[in-house]
């Protein structure tokens, strides 16, 4: 987990600086760059993910009292205790796993939420829990219920099942951002990637660095990001319209006064036309 941390800053440190003070070792300067580049709702969302992880800790401490409490367990989905899908969200189960989540969340968030403006991208986390949160229950209950044996059917395991974390929606948010953009290659420590490969190529790192990662968790968090940019969610208006997203913005009281207000740098980034097709 601390090479994945590793990994986030580098990449973080390098794709944010101007190449002229790419050479500063300075760190403070740095740092306070990436502050402002960071948009309002991804410094909300790791706050809320900090404050609920600090919380669990206080009042729960045992990690697997806080997964049976919170997770999204595939025996208790089944009974109908659906509120797990949004509780499991901000559940993590130690600090290198909210750390690496944090870092993820910024190194790909900032672009994405630059991209589209901090509301369409709010409404692209919640899209993306739900999408692939129901696609992992529905791949759970296919395993213990309907499929054979010899297809990794009938499998009682499944129920024990309990994952935690926002992993799911930054894996979505990483397909995200290789679909965002005029760059066709994306670099890392001078070696050039195709910049669509890059959530595949993270979600085996990520496989391979933490052997109890929920790989299929991962793998439909990206199919999830897929499906909302090609499969129409945007022309149904299931994803808000940018002219709805325009005209809030220009008559919201609360908005105009986060923008007034400068002094924490709030960097709300406004809708700019490009929306999801």
């Amino acid at each position: 987990m601390l090479s994945m941390v590793y990994l986030n800053y580098y990449i973080i440190t390098k794709k944010e600086m101007p190449p002229e003070q790419n050479n500063n070792t300075d760190l403070m300067p740095q740092l306070a760059r990436i502050w402002q580049r960071i948009g309002l709702f991804t410094k909300v969302i790791v706050g809320v993910n900090w404050l609920c992880f600090a919380a669990h800790k206080i009042f729960w401490k045992d990690i697997i009292a806080i997964s049976t409490t919170f997770g999204s367990c595939n025996a208790a989905l089944f009974e109908g205790q659906i509120y797990r899908l949004f509780t499991a969200e901000f559940t993590h189960g130690n600090f290198s796993h909210i750390i690496g989540n944090s870092f993820a969340l910024l190194m790909f968030g900032i672009e994405v939420e630059t991209h589209y403006g901090s509301l369409f991208y709010a409404s692209l986390h919640f899209w993306l829990m739900i999408i692939s949160q129901a696609m992992d229950v529905f791949y759970a209950a296919c395993r213990v219920y309907l499929l054979p044996s010899m297809l990794f059917g009938k499998d009682i395991n499944q129920l024990k099942v309990c994952a935690v974390g926002y992993s799911n929606i930054i894996f979505g948010v990483l397909m995200f951002y290789s679909l965002t953009g005029s760059e066709s290659h994306f670099t890392i420590a001078g070696c050039k990637f195709r910049r669509i490969l890059v959530p595949f190529a993270y979600l085996a790192f990520s496989s391979l660095a933490v052997p109890n990662a929920s790989f299929s968790g991962h793998l439909f968090g990206i199919l999830a990001a897929f499906i909302i940019k090609y499969c129409g969610l945007y022309k149904c208006r299931l994803l808000p319209q940018h002219a709805w997203v325009t005209d809030f913005e220009k008559e919201s009281s609360i908005l105009t006064w986060i923008r007034n207000v400068n002094w924490y740098e709030c960097s709300f980034f406004g809708a700019n036309g490009d929306h999801i097709e």
